[in-house]
């Protein structure tokens, strides 16, 4: 089982971390995913327009930023992937020998225009 982590009142709101050596493992954690009892847009700020203000004018808007991080082996072993990178991620390496790193980055509400 992978391992969870919570962080409060840091950029974000609450920021959840899961580690997970499997990327099956990782959508399990994700779908029972402790954070969606916290939905609620009167425990956080918020703003009609902007979506969800955190103290981080990069993290506002619709309260979602995905990552994930691959070791560069099973990046290169990736012909034998049995998962595919949805072709709207960005992505940029981050210690190109040791890692790739994919992210879905947060946008304000109207997904047009990012801060």
């Amino acid at each position: 089982m992978g391992r969870r982590k919570f962080f409060f009142g840091d950029e974000e709101h609450i920021r959840w971390e899961v580690l997970a050596s499997t990327v099956s493992e990782l959508f399990r954690q994700i779908e029972n995913s402790p954070l969606e009892k916290l939905e609620n847009q009167n425990d956080f700020d918020y703003d009609p327009e902007l979506g969800y203000v955190t103290s981080c004018p990069t993290n506002a808007g619709t309260g979602i930023k995905i990552s994930f991080k691959l070791s560069t082996k099973s990046w290169e072993n990736r012909k034998n992937a049995s998962f595919k990178i949805p072709g709207f991620l960005e992505f940029y390496l981050e210690n190109s020998s040791e890692f790739v790193v994919f992210y879905l980055k947060n946008f304000a509400l109207s997904q047009k225009i990012p801060f």
